[in-house]
């Protein structure tokens, strides 16, 4: 009888760790439930094959990476890939490199949870997050972690999808373009929300498209855009502030620019336009940061922002979307009369507090060819 008590036991302590994310065993890499490949990988961490987590429907399974170790994925990772599966990766103290293409809940009903715990999680292959009807996908990050993605990352891509991303103190760090809430160019019946908190920052190098049932919450974080971004969908800033960081660099300056629909919101929030710090800004040149779709009225969306800061110097025309260098001719009021402090910032060049014909020549012999 004592015998059996102890299974039931061990088995109730295994339950109770699948549910709160906590491996039932010691060991780096542990998997529990219907997974593939059986064993998961030798004591090099790596997996050579395709990894599925489960890899049967209506099946569930559960991956930890823990202790230091680091798991490496050399072909695709499916978790909950099959109708009806359920499949869990967590992440402590520990990381994922995955150099195939990562899928989670591909599948009708499927769902996928994710959980970074001081992790960090490298995938340069594309990403997937709920790409079937009412699959749900939840990733959450936390305690310093740091998600990488190289190529193309897809959330809620299809009808009745259902995708969460959480970022506690972490980066997301998509270097390719994303789509949320998006099948190609055109708006999925998908719901993809992203939940920036402090100290957390999603950094987009090379765009993002946005469906009008893509939510962005920020709550004391940032969202950092490098590239060209068509954003419908909403936007919801916490009274903790959030920053939207506008990178102007090669592409953004040359060839995209940010394009907003008239349902954003930018109350609470701080729009914050910077120059790469490797990227050579002329005077003589403009910038068209942000164009409105349809009928949007883009001085009123811009509006709510609590503050727009721009490098010393320029200016935003709010009714346009475009910024420019503050001309010097808007400044030479002569000599003693007070300039005001923008004038003074950017071309009282001699510091007396007034912008005047010494002040222009110096602007020439900068400026000039």
């Amino acid at each position: 009888m004592a015998r059996y008590q102890f299974i039931i036991t061990i088995l109730a302590i295994t339950f109770i760790c699948m549910i709160n994310g906590i491996p039932p065993a010691e060991g780096a890499i542990t998997a529990v439930g219907d997974f593939s490949p059986d064993p998961l990988c030798g004591s090099n961490g790596i997996v050579t094959s395709s990894m599925y987590i489960p890899d049967y429907y209506n099946t569930e399974a559960w991956l930890w990476v823990t202790e230091g170790d680091t798991l490496t994925t050399e072909q695709a990772s499916y978790i909950a890939q099959l109708t009806a599966a359920k499949g869990s990766v967590y992440l402590t103290d520990s990381t994922w490199i995955a150099n195939g293409a990562v899928f989670l809940s591909s599948q009708f009903s499927s769902v996928s949870t994710v959980g970074l715990d001081n992790a960090t999680w490298e995938v340069y292959g594309n990403m997937a997050m709920a790409q079937n009807d009412n699959g749900i996908v939840n990733v959450n990050a936390s305690n310093g972690s740091y998600w990488y993605v190289e190529n193309t990352t897809r959330i809620a891509s299809d009808d009745d999808t259902e995708v969460n991303i959480t970022l506690n103190d972490s980066i997301w760090d998509a270097y390719g373009m994303v789509y949320l809430s998006i099948d190609g160019f055109f708006p999925s019946d998908g719901y993809g929300t992203i939940n920036i908190n402090t100290n957390s920052v999603m950094d987009c190098v090379n765009g993002m498209y946005v469906g009008d049932k893509g939510t962005f919450n920020l709550d004391g974080g940032e969202l950092t855009l490098h590239s060209e971004t068509r954003w419908n969908g909403t936007i919801s800033i916490t009274s903790n502030g959030g920053s939207i960081n506008v990178v102007i660099g090669p592409y953004l300056a040359d060839m995209y620019a940010i394009e907003l629909y008239d349902s954003l919101d930018f109350s609470n929030g701080t729009i914050n336009i910077t120059f790469e710090p490797d990227f050579v800004e002329y005077p003589i040149e403009t910038y068209d940061l942000f164009d409105p779709m349809d009928s949007t009225d883009l001085s009123t969306i811009l509006s709510t922002a609590d503050e727009i800061l721009t490098p010393p110097g320029w200016i935003l025309d709010l009714s346009t979307g475009i910024l420019s260098f503050l001309p010097i001719q808007d400044c030479l009021l002569g000599p003693g009369v007070a300039a005001t402090t923008i004038c003074q910032d950017t071309h009282d060049y001699d510091s007396d507090g007034d912008v005047d014909l010494e002040d222009f020549a110096e602007y020439q012999r900068i400026y000039a060819d």
